[in-house]
C-alpha cells in the first residue's frame, strides 16, 4: 500500500508517508488518520532525485527509532538496494546490500516474499 501515513502516535507528533508499506489488512481497515508504526512490517522508500539525503540518512534513523522491522531502500540513481533489519535504539543492526536484478530475500516475518528486482529501472530508463 502506498500513500498511507505512519507514526508512533497517530494522533500527534511526527509522521511519514513512505513510498510503500506492508501491514495487515485489518490495520488498513480501521477508521483512523494513519497506521501506527507498531503495526507496520515493512516500509520501502525509493530515493528521490530532489532530496536523497532524507531517504538515505534521515529515514533509516526514524524508522529504526519507531522499530519498523524492515526498511527497504531502493536507489535508482546507482541501482543499489539496501535491506535494513533488526532495529535497536534508533539504528538498524543489519544492512544487506543488493543490486537491481538481484532477488531480495526478506527476513523471517516476511519470508514468504521474494522480491524480484530485475524489472527495476534506474533514473534515465535503463535497467539494473
Amino acid at each position: 500500500m502506498s500513500g498511507t501515513g505512519i507514526a508512533p502516535d497517530i494522533h500527534e507528533g511526527d509522521y511519514v508517508i513512505p513510498d510503500l508499506i506492508v501491514t495487515t489488512e485489518a490495520a488498513l481497515d480501521e477508521d483512523r488518520p494513519m497506521v501506527p508504526a507498531a503495526e507496520i512490517d515493512l516500509v520501502a522508500e525509493v530515493v528521490s532525485v530532489s532530496c536523497p539525503n532524507k531517504d538515505v540518512r534521515e529515514l533509516p534513523e526514524v524508522y529504526a527509532e519507531w522499530r519498523i522491522p524492515v526498511y527497504l531502500l531502493v536507489d535508482p540513481r546507482s541501482g543499489d538496494i539496501i535491506l535494513h533489519t533488526e532495529p535497536v535504539a534508533g539504528v538498524y543492526r543489519q544492512q544487506r546490500p543488493f543490486r537491481f536484478g538481484d532477488v531480495v530475500p526478506l527476513p523471517a516475518l516476511l519470508d514468504e516474499i521474494q522480491l524480484a528486482t530485475d524489472e527495476f529501472r534506474r533514473y534515465g530508463g535503463q535497467r539494473g
